[in-house]
C-alpha cells in the first residue's frame, strides 16, 4: 500500500522545463517561478541577484537582433545611472524557440531595486509581433 501522492509528481514536474541552457544558472535548477517576478537577492554567498520574468505576446526573430541591442543600450543607462564607478558584468539569456542569447554589459551596484526595475521596462521592447513563440528572459546581475 504504497502509493506515490499525486501532488508529488506534479510538484517535480516544472524543475525538469529547461533541459537547453548553455550552462548552469545561479541558484539550484528549477527554482524559478513561471512568469514576471520582481527583483529578489539570491542567498548570501551566490553573490549574484536575478531577475527572470515572461514575455507572453509573440516575438519576431527576424527583429531579435535590433530589439536586444536597443534594450541592451536601455538597460545600460538605467543601471550606469544607479551610481559612479562600479562596473559589474550583466547577463542578459533569452530563450526563444530553444536558442539562448546572451548579452554582456556594465552596472553600476547602488540603488539596484530602482535600476532593476528601469531595466525590466526597457527589456519589454523584445515584445515584437509575427512569430509565435513564447519568450523567457533571465537578467542576471553579477554583483
Amino acid at each position: 500500500a504504497t502509493e506515490p501522492g499525486p501532488g508529488d509528481a506534479i510538484g517535480s514536474a516544472p524543475a525538469d522545463a529547461a533541459p537547453q541552457e548553455p550552462g548552469p544558472l545561479p541558484g539550484p535548477p528549477g527554482a524559478d517561478p513561471p512568469g514576471f517576478e520582481p527583483f529578489e537577492p539570491l542567498p548570501e554567498g551566490a553573490g549574484l541577484a536575478r531577475v527572470l520574468w515572461k514575455i507572453e505576446g509573440p516575438l519576431d526573430a527576424a527583429a531579435l537582433r535590433d530589439g536586444t541591442n536597443a534594450a541592451v543600450v536601455e538597460v545600460g543607462r538605467c543601471l550606469a545611472s544607479a551610481a559612479p564607478g562600479g562596473r559589474l558584468p550583466l547577463h542578459l539569456i533569452l530563450d526563444v524557440s530553444g536558442r539562448v542569447v546572451e548579452v554582456g554589459g556594465p552596472l553600476a551596484e547602488a540603488g539596484m531595486r530602482e535600476a532593476i526595475t528601469c531595466a525590466q521596462d526597457a527589456l519589454r521592447m523584445l515584445r515584437f509581433p509575427a512569430a509565435p513563440a513564447e519568450t523567457t528572459l533571465r537578467l542576471i546581475v553579477e554583483r
